[in-house]
């Protein structure tokens, strides 16, 4: 298959929320069932239906999840050619080498990573010289993509770099649980410059999801983005049938 950058977006999507397993029968990408769903219906299904096999979004009622799967070997043995892994990836995943050969591709496989793995999300400010407005609404914009893959993180910021922003890395440790598990590190890699933000969305457009995107509009708008909204709620602040004020009240 060409190499591009729908195909590298498609790469980096199921890198954030994919997985094959391990006898490469199944592969599945799968999302928020109803934060992802646009995203799936309207942009992810039918790019991966471009370049792969058609695929249909629909819901994954035991995992509570919303995406799709595909059972074509052939085609799956393609996807594992350029350079997905098969089983079990979360400490190991990385971007392909081929993702590094040119801009454009960097860029897709970035976009793809975070409208599955990446979020948009405003916070409170309580510095010292923070405003009433600022410690009351939450108005501070970010943009951070979390993985427990350390090499996948230094490739995000080395892309991150390359095109121009300025992001900063930070480890957490997880806590440990009762029966052991879930106690591995975590990497997140995160950018708050709101020209770097301004950048990612309206000249490098790094993002297809509507759930990114439509709290970055409203943030824009109002200067600042309530937490928890429904896809709905957005949609309808947007159009200016709900006030974002009325949910501080």
């Amino acid at each position: 298959m060409e190499y591009c950058d729908e195909v590298a977006e498609i790469i980096g999507a199921h890198i954030g929320d994919g997985w094959i397993e391990s006898r490469g029968n199944a592969l599945y990408i799968a999302g928020h069932k109803e934060d992802d769903k646009d995203y799936y219906d309207n942009h992810l299904c039918p790019l991966f239906s471009k370049y792969f096999s058609k695929v249909k979004p629909r819901n994954f009622d035991y995992w509570s999840v919303y995406g799709f799967n595909l059972y074509k070997k052939e085609i799956i043995d393609k996807i594992i050619e350029l350079g997905v892994k098969k089983g079990k990836k979360t400490l190991i995943v990385e971007f392909p080498s081929w993702i590094f050969f040119k801009k454009e591709f960097m860029i897709g496989a970035l976009r793809g990573l975070f409208d599955t793995d990446g979020n948009f999300h405003c916070k409170k400010c309580y510095g010292k010289y923070d405003n009433n407005f600022r410690k009351k609404y939450h108005c501070q914009p970010r943009i951070e993509i979390v993985s427990t893959s350390k090499q996948l993180i230094i490739q995000v910021e080395n892309i991150l770099r390359e095109i121009g922003f300025h992001p900063g890395m930070i480890m957490i440790k997880k806590a440990n649980n009762k029966n052991g598990k879930n106690n591995s590190e975590s990497y997140k890699i995160r950018i708050d410059r709101l020209n770097e933000i301004k950048k990612w969305f309206e000249e490098l457009k790094l993002s297809s999801n509507p759930k990114h995107i439509s709290k970055y509009y409203i943030w824009r708008e109002f200067r600042f983005c309530p937490p928890k909204l429904t896809p709905e709620e957005r949609k309808q602040i947007l159009i200016n049938k709900i006030d974002p004020y009325f949910y501080y009240n």
